[in-house]
């Protein structure tokens, strides 16, 4: 890119510009900043720092900023340009103090939201965490990807914030164009006009000196890291070299990707992609060599990815290429997506097209040992006959095994280690330690299983083949759902404990036994023995209840989706405590001229995801990707929930079906009375087996509405407070029961 033109820097500039620094770092302008990160973080012991370290950064309980972050207010010409793009009103007088006040609120503004918003214990995979290269990559994009989405959700929110987050990005972009130059030459010239010597002038420069960057040393690091590896290893150097010149590239069109303050044409079409990478790899291997002249630089960039092709038997640009395609659906539900656990699962996604190309730092021999000499000490490192030593100090009674866990990283499963390795493991897991082996990575990428049915396909769904998913869980969402799960501990204690005071019969307190299906028998009031009570034989138990959820999936309902995922795990998780059996099923309507030759047309397909309760090992993980999409069909899902109960139910239990809706049913060619007609029949026939039907709606219905969705569902609650969804879906399973 060309640059028009500079903004040369005076000493007469640089004075007034010390003098603005440290009238703007003043008590009174740290409180005010402090006391607006408060209201819009909703973190009222929030504490604020004015810094002077070219940094930007929040703990979740403190925020520390530069406000004279790289010089920005001291680019008077970018300062005017970015303010005349983003629309907003400015003195040309007072161009430099202007420019230090948008810099500092925007950065309050970001590191606030990430306050408000970000996950502050997203837990790092193992897998990652065990690396200290791919730990520093993984941070350094989650947080790329991060920034996007607090940004989103910021500007959605308050769409007031949008001009100073837009300055911010401008004037990032802007001091490329309009570089500032002199800026040294105005600086020594300024302390000279001060007379300032020795640690005064020592001083006076670093106002105006910025370190680099962190994004900046990490890259210089992996660079100069690699430079010592193709020393060392002359064809692993240059293999080295050209995947770390990948990874670079796939961050930055990453980063241009996900702004929201400028479109790029470079997305417009793969070929645009194509020359762009190219050019991007080209310079990050050989940056001298990227000439002014752009015929003469095509043909040296062309020449050099040729080369590169030959030698390393791929292209890097379509290798590049496709992994950014790739990754493209992730990142684009990532910056749209409130739930934390959901943006965990899809950064570990992401990570796998990522980490063959983050290159280690090079080490020695000798280093390595050390380092793990160093872990073994910590204890983050055991190797068999450490595990063997564990085993014989539990038998002797020397230690707790409940204080050691284990966790075996492999590739292909413990069934592959060593035959006396697996025994030791064994043997230490029969005695009480924690023993958990990594998933055989082909058991991460799984497809669901898909099947097309038409047998519920009659009446009004006479022309809708059905299409019957079964999800199937990806093991790297573990750790997304634990920290769900950890997020709700104490709304899962109080659930199960209240579903265990309504099931547990045996009581010491008479009154309980009252309350909960024990009866006075009279003919014992004179017993000796105080025995006053009998059991009453009709008392429910918790094995006696089934409980099936059917979950509208349509597109409506993405904007409470996060909620409605937060209470199926908080459900799944109590059902699971107080051994509920619990099948969960979504259902959608959407075209999908692929499932068959014929079109099935106007009225598209209707979609059931079984989710969980099928018999699939760690199928809750599935919880965490589920989507909305399309419109609700509602009663051709209820025709298949039918039989699914009629086939699978126990008729020694009693059987509940709970809906989650935020509407009347709404398809092609299936709304208004027709359709609410066939959803009363359908609830109707569940009911007529013997199964309790309860409907959740989500939101506030008028009275129309009210009424229509009264005669589809006779029972049935609204929600119109989101934090009240998984209480009201409880209470509503007590009443049921």
């Amino acid at each position: 890119m060309t640059r028009s033109r500079q903004h040369r820097v005076s000493a007469s500039q640089i004075l007034l510009a010390k003098r603005l620094l440290e009238t703007f770092l003043q008590e009174k302008n740290r409180r005010r900043e402090e006391q607006f990160a408060r209201l819009l973080s909703k973190n009222p012991d929030l504490v604020f720092y004015f810094i002077s370290s070219n940094r930007a950064y929040t703990t979740g309980q403190t925020i520390c900023l530069d406000p004279s972050y790289q010089n920005y207010y001291l680019n008077e010409t970018a300062v005017k340009k970015a303010m005349e793009r983003i629309g907003m009103h400015f003195d040309e007088n007072i161009i430099m103090s202007t420019g230090l006040f948008m810099v500092s609120r925007g950065l309050t503004l970001h590191e606030a939201l990430h306050v408000l918003k970000s996950d502050w214990k997203t837990p790092i995979p193992v897998d990652v965490a065990m690396h200290p290269h791919l730990v520093k990559a993984y941070r350094q994009f989650s947080n790329i990807l991060e920034d996007s989405f607090i940004e989103n959700y910021g500007m959605a929110e308050f769409p007031g914030m949008r001009p100073y987050l837009a300055f911010f990005h401008l004037m990032g972009r802007m001091n490329y164009q309009i570089p500032m130059v002199g800026l040294e030459e105005a600086v020594k010239k300024a302390a000279d006009q001060s007379k300032l010597r020795g640690i005064a002038r020592d001083k006076f420069y670093e106002v105006f000196r910025k370190v680099p960057l962190i994004d900046e040393v990490w890259e210089s690091e992996w660079k100069s890291s690699v430079e010592e590896k193709s020393q060392a290893e002359d064809d692993g150097g240059r293999e080295s070299k050209l995947k770390l010149a990948q990874y670079l590239c796939l961050e930055k069109l990453t980063y241009l990707f996900v702004e929201r303050f400028a479109s790029y044409k470079i997305f417009d079409s793969q070929k645009l992609l194509r020359t762009w990478i190219a050019e991007e790899i080209a310079f990050e291997l050989e940056p001298a060599e990227i000439l002014d002249n752009k015929k003469e630089r095509e043909v040296k960039i062309a020449s050099l990815i040729e080369t590169l092709s030959e030698e390393m038997g791929i292209s890097p640009v379509e290798d590049t290429l496709s992994r950014f395609i790739a990754m493209r659906p992730s990142i684009e539900r990532f910056v749209r997506t409130d739930h934390a656990g959901v943006r965990t699962v899809l950064m570990n996604e992401i990570f796998t097209y990522l980490r063959d190309l983050i290159p280690e730092e090079y080490e020695t021999e000798k280093d390595r040992l050390e380092r793990l000499a160093e872990l073994e000490r910590e204890g983050q490192l055991i190797d068999k006959e450490g595990l063997e030593d564990l085993l014989e100090s539990i038998k002797a009674g020397d230690v707790n095994p409940e204080n050691y866990s284990i966790r075996l990283i492999t590739g292909e499963g413990v069934s592959e280690q060593a035959p006396e390795l697996d025994e030791v493991l064994r043997e230490l897991s029969s005695l009480g330690v924690e023993v958990t082996t990594e998933a055989n990575q082909r058991t991460l990428f799984m497809k669901p299983d898909v099947e097309i049915s038409h047998l519920f396909s009659k009446g009004m769904h006479e022309n809708v083949p059905l299409k019957i998913v079964t999800m199937v869980p990806d093991l790297r969402a573990r750790d997304g759902y634990r920290h769900a799960v950890s997020k709700h501990r104490r709304q899962l204690n109080k659930y199960t404990d209240a579903f265990r005071h309504l099931f547990e019969v045996e009581r010491k307190s008479p009154i309980d036994r009252q309350l909960i299906g024990s009866t006075l028998d009279s003919r014992r009031l004179a017993s000796m023995d105080r025995k006053y009570w009998k059991k009453d034989l009709h008392c429910m138990k918790a094995e006696d209840i089934s409980l099936t959820v059917l979950v509208d999936l349509s597109g409506s309902m993405s904007s409470v989706m996060n909620e409605v995922i937060d209470s199926l795990i908080i459900l799944y998780e109590t059902c699971n405590r107080s051994d509920i059996p619990l099948a969960i099923f979504g259902h959608e309507s959407s075209y999908d001229f692929g499932i068959s030759e014929h079109n099935f047309a106007l009225e598209g397909v209707t979609v059931i995801y079984k989710i969980t309760g099928f018999g699939i090992k760690n199928d809750h993980l599935c919880l965490l990707d589920i989507e909305s999409g399309g419109s609700n069909r509602d009663g051709h899902a209820l025709i298949y929930c039918r039989d699914w109960i009629s086939r699978f139910r126990d008729d020694e239990r009693k059987n509940l079906l709970l809906t989650i809706n935020d509407g009347l049913p709404a398809a092609d060619g299936y709304y208004g009375e027709p359709a609410e007609r066939d959803v009363r029949y359908q609830v109707e026939k569940i009911k007529q087996m013997g199964v309790e039907v309860l409907s959740v709606y989500l939101g506030e219905m008028t009275d129309e509405q009210r009424k229509s969705f009264g005669a589809m569902y006779p029972d049935y609650v609204e929600v119109k407070e989101m934090d009240r969804l998984i209480p009201t879906i409880l209470e509503g399973i007590f009443q049921m029961m």
